[in-house]
């Protein structure tokens, strides 16, 4: 056609602009967060670049102590059991069982959407003892819940082993 049926013009997108945190308030932050999981999450998502998906996608076979780096390989989403079905079963890694019986979604690990987002980061000193520590309470949940907890490999898993959703961390930040 050769004009345009809109008799008006397209609104204007409102731009807000970004507040960029200075080390001090990521310090403050962190210093201030007392929720061990939230903490980790938020470190990782500073000093690694993680978004919330990636952060709660991580395994442990992820992780190298030795070499003080993360392979981010994985996103962790809820998907419609609509959307599962039309998902090429190659292009998953894990789908969770649900917590609750005729949900109609599921979480599931799968790989990042584009092949940049497949990277490694680099640990500070203080990101390895803390996901250290991490390490060692899931070992202790693992031993305390025995038979009953589910062990996916999460770095992030809560304490009967099921992922924690990225939903749950943003509860956890509001």
């Amino acid at each position: 056609i050769e004009e345009s049926p809109v008799v008006c013009d397209a609104p204007k997108k409102n731009k807000t602009e970004r507040r960029i945190w200075t080390p001090e308030m990521v310090r403050q932050a962190l210093d201030d967060m007392e929720h061990p999981l939230l903490h980790l999450a938020v470190h990782l998502a500073f000093i690694c670049s993680l978004r919330i998906g990636e952060t709660v996608a991580l395994t442990w076979e992820d992780v190298d102590f030795d070499q003080t780096l993360i392979r981010v390989r994985h996103t962790l989403q809820r998907v419609s059991r609509e959307a599962l079905e039309l998902i090429p079963k190659d292009s998953l890694t894990q789908v969770f069982p649900s917590r609750i019986t005729g949900t109609n979604s599921v979480l599931v690990l799968k790989p990042p959407k584009t092949a940049k987002s497949s990277r490694i980061v680099y640990l500070t000193p203080a990101l390895r003892r803390e996901l250290m520590l991490r390490k060692a309470t899931v070992a202790k949940q693992k031993a305390y819940a025995g038979e009953e907890y589910l062990d996916f490999n999460l770095v992030f898993s809560l304490e009967d082993g099921f992922p924690v959703e990225p939903k749950l961390c943003e509860k956890w930040f509001k």
